[in-house]
């Protein structure tokens, strides 16, 4: 992420990455696959930056955090990796180092108020190198009546993340 002229986070153009490249329907290979789905073919990649606007509530969302991270003396660019808007939801990548400073903003500024964590999902993508374990919290803010999600990465050889208990 880079800043623009008004100091605010904007995704740059980095070409997603890619995560593998998938024939057949389940990644099969010399099984004689009869379902019918041999012949497909299409690239996994990682979800692409978003830029602004991002919609909605959203920028208001991500600007309140550029504004606590900045207060504390944290760069925001080096907090936020990246901000993406897919399917109607928002999904802010933390680094790790961060998560519970971005936690505690999202919990307790007046503005924010995602009081309700809903879980804690794990993924492993063993093709994404240096960030190859995935964590994803879904937060809910019942003040507002939104839904955001936090993700953040470590690499395999470095399997820890902070606890957000």
């Amino acid at each position: 992420m880079s800043e623009n002229n008004e100091g605010a986070l904007t995704p740059g153009s980095p070409q997603p990455s890619v995560l593998r490249e998938v024939k057949g329907m389940w990644g099969v290979q010399g099984s004689g696959d009869t379902s019918g789905f041999s012949g497909l073919q299409h690239t996994e990649v990682m979800a692409r930056p978003s830029s602004r606007p991002y919609g909605g509530w959203f920028d208001e969302v991500v600007d309140i955090l550029i504004e606590l991270y900045t207060a504390d003396g944290i760069a925001p660019q080096e907090a936020i990796e990246k901000v993406v808007v897919e399917n109607g939801q928002l999904v802010i990548f933390v680094a790790r180092e961060h998560l519970l400073a971005a936690m505690k903003y999202l919990r307790d500024d007046q503005d924010l108020r995602f009081e309700m964590c809903l879980g804690v999902s794990g993924v492993h993508y063993p093709n994404d190198h240096g960030r190859e374990l995935h964590s994803y919290f879904p937060l809910f803010s019942i003040t507002h009546n939104r839904l955001i999600g936090i993700e953040v990465t470590c690499p395999d050889d470095d399997p820890h993340m902070p606890s957000i208990v």
